[in-house]
């Protein structure tokens, strides 16, 4: 990150334990069976279609699911919809957004040998690159939209010229061919104004999204329900009073600001 040094960084020697590198789909599907052996319901594929409250303060909410329509009343709601949400959960707190990274990602077919993820800095932004299954490799690209929408102008394929400056990135996938498919995807740092409100919780994603360089994301999810979990529990027992997950979001919140500005500010290769 602050030369063109690789620099390699084992979990064998970290306090933290082992990190993974996680089959996103394969993980998602696991925790909704979880899910469902503990009793939840869950509804696939569905869109949530409206959410309004009742006179007695409960939620009222419409879904569609296979083209038919379905009402669930609950006492208490928990935004889990992520960075992109869900429209009409949109009015239980604005959300911020801080910054204008994006991610441009391809998918190359390559027989990767390296069980290490990397990272590598170029002039205007950085590359990510881990191993997936079935023999590919993810490579992303992460910079400013309004930097990547301007250099488009002048070079359309300048996302394989900013991969020629990672030779590390580049040494990875070897002869490979790039695939000219890519996808692009917001990774900006964002949070909701309130991180709760009356009957009401957002977790995860929802609350609050880091710049994927910390790695944080699953963590932070998993944390932050848990935590929700004896918030919503200490609520419906009346005790309205508690602010504790408000006030541990915004902990979590500043230190990630401090700690980002910090990595940032330490590269100084390009002005």
């Amino acid at each position: 990150w602050t030369n063109d040094e690789p620099q390699v960084n084992d979990f064998f020697l970290s306090a933290q334990g082992a990190g993974w590198n996680v089959d996103r789909k394969r993980f998602d599907t696991m925790l909704l069976e979880e899910c469902e052996k503990a009793g939840a319901v869950v509804c696939r594929p569905s869109k949530l279609l409206s959410c309004n409250r009742t006179a007695d303060r409960r939620w009222l909410l419409d879904f569609d699911r296979n083209d038919c329509r379905h009402r669930v009343v609950a006492r208490y709601l928990v935004d889990a919809t992520g960075k992109a949400g869900a429209g009409p959960l949109r009015n239980l707190s604005q959300r911020l957004v801080l910054d204008r990274l994006i991610g441009v990602a391809k998918f190359v077919p390559c027989a990767d040998r390296s069980r290490y993820t990397i990272v590598e800095a170029v002039d205007n932004g950085w590359f990510y690159s881990a191993s997936l299954p079935h023999s590919r490799v993810a490579v992303m690209y992460f910079t400013d939209a309004d930097i990547y929408s301007a250099r488009r102008k002048s070079d359309p394929d300048y996302w394989s010229t900013q991969l020629k400056k990672a030779r590390h990135t580049r040494d990875r996938l070897g002869d490979a061919a790039i695939p000219h498919e890519l996808t692009i995807v917001s990774a900006a740092t964002t949070r909701r104004i309130r991180f709760s409100g009356e009957d009401w919780i957002a977790v995860g994603d929802a609350a609050q999204s880091f710049d994927p360089l910390s790695s944080l994301g699953i963590y932070k999810a998993l944390d932050s329900a848990t935590r929700a979990f004896d918030f919503v529990l200490n609520t419906m027992n009346k005790n309205r009073s508690d602010a504790s997950y408000a006030n541990w979001s915004e902990q979590v919140f500043n230190h990630y600001k401090q700690r980002h500005a910090e990595y940032y500010r330490s590269q100084r290769r390009w002005p």
